[in-house]
């Protein structure tokens, strides 16, 4: 497997901010889906975050059964993410430049906390986020003027950086 803290278009570790890495494993659970609608587990559990940060598996998974029986109780879909590691409670954020008929575009994209830098790499490189179609989408965003475009790889990426923030 490789290092997660590595990407192709450079050799050396993610920027961590502030320069030193957590030294706290953790375990994250993050949720999404119909949960969200009519704000049920407010309601039922009087939380407000959609972010968890606990010391061990077994927490995050004595969690993740109480919003599942809230999303079972009202019939509604509930989808997680869990991470682990040392970098849980750090925001990865991916820091493309993208080139298109000699002008470039650099860009920030969040993925939120925890997110594998291997898999935001990934992304850009070979996932759906390495399209003419998702990329000028992102551009779009930053510079309204900037057309969207359909599939295709017209959209070169000259730099990657990812960062993990605070």
């Amino acid at each position: 497997m490789s290092d997660p803290a590595t990407n192709s278009n450079q050799t050396a570790a993610p920027v961590v901010q502030g320069g030193v890495m957590p030294s706290i494993y953790e375990y994250s659970l993050y949720f999404w889906g119909q949960i969200e609608n009519d704000n049920l587990i407010e309601k039922e559990l009087g939380i407000k975050e959609k972010n968890f940060w606990f010391s061990s598996a077994e927490d995050r998974e004595a969690m993740r059964q109480k919003l599942n029986a809230v999303a079972d109780k009202h019939n509604v879909m509930i989808v997680f993410a869990e991470y682990e590691g040392r970098t849980v409670r750090m925001r990865t954020v991916a820091k493309p430049v993208f080139e298109f008929e000699g002008k470039q575009y650099p860009l920030s994209v969040d993925f939120g906390y925890g997110f594998p830098a291997e898999s935001a790499e990934y992304m850009f490189d070979d996932g759906n986020y390495s399209c003419d179609c998702n990329r000028s989408t992102f551009i779009q965003r930053k510079f309204p003027e900037f057309s969207e475009m359909g599939c295709g790889d017209k959209i070169k990426m000259v730099s990657l950086d990812i960062a993990l923030e605070v």
